[in-house]
């Protein structure tokens, strides 16, 4: 009779655990040409770049991340994806922009999304951040590795201006890496409700999340690194 308690003692759930996604493609394109390709990759980004005084390519250190990656870690990441998009729901239901625009520019507003349409964003969103949630993990990543060598975040002795620079550029990873995908879920959301997608309406939504980027951006960058944090998995990609 299998037990939890005897996959545990096989080892099962931990082998199951570190699957990566490299074990699927060699079984998909045989382990000798799998070594063939990670060996051109390797001598292109690494290699010669290192014996022409370069340093390697980024795109080394990713494919590198992605032959390391399991399944489980991609798994962690649509969780902490879908996780730190719950609170978009109030801006599917009511774009609070339209409301600024309303008082500063007296401008007329389209109505607000009923809940139903609102909640069907939410749920057409779960597959799609699922989808998303890796990729957008080491854009992240990435766009903050790289602006640290520009705006030297990690080594400004100031605390609030570290903060200020970091915050920006998780705002920005946010803005291009979410937002217009975002445009998506809710017209998905639409469509599941039977409702036809107003561009307004849409370009409104989508505006005003953007807006709230400054604070959105880094809530989703704590709750990636926490999350992969509590289970045991590298905070970030390394792209050095």
């Amino acid at each position: 009779m299998v037990t939890i308690d005897s996959v545990v003692d096989n080892g099962l759930f931990e082998r199951a655990r570190n699957y990566k996604f490299s074990d699927s493609l060699k079984s998909l394109v045989g382990k000798e040409r799998y070594v063939h390709m990670a060996d051109n990759l390797y001598n292109r980004f690494y290699t010669k770049r290192v014996e022409k005084g370069e340093s390697p390519s980024r795109m080394y250190f990713l494919l590198k991340d992605y032959n390391q990656k399991s399944y489980y870690s991609w798994a962690v990441d649509a969780i902490a994806q879908n996780i730190s998009s719950l609170p978009f729901i109030f801006n599917d239901r009511y774009a609070p922009l339209k409301y600024v625009f309303q008082a500063l520019f007296n401008y007329q507003p389209p109505p607000d999304t009923d809940w139903g349409t609102a909640w069907a964003t939410r749920g057409n969103a779960f597959m799609g951040n699922a989808m998303i949630g890796d990729g957008y993990r080491v854009w992240q990543d990435y766009l903050e590795s790289y602006m640290d060598t520009k705006l030297k975040i990690t080594t400004d002795n100031n605390k609030l201006r570290r903060k200020i620079k970091s915050a920006f550029v998780d705002s920005v990873a946010f803005v291009t890496g979410q937002s217009w995908i975002y445009a998506g879920f809710l017209i998905g959301g639409n469509i599941s409700t039977g409702k036809e997608t107003d561009l307004e309406t849409l370009a409104m939504t989508v505006i005003s999340l953007s807006v709230f980027a400054p604070i959105i951006g880094p809530w989703t960058s704590k709750v990636y690194k926490k999350l992969r944090k509590v289970c045991n998995l590298p905070p970030q990609t390394e792209f050095k």
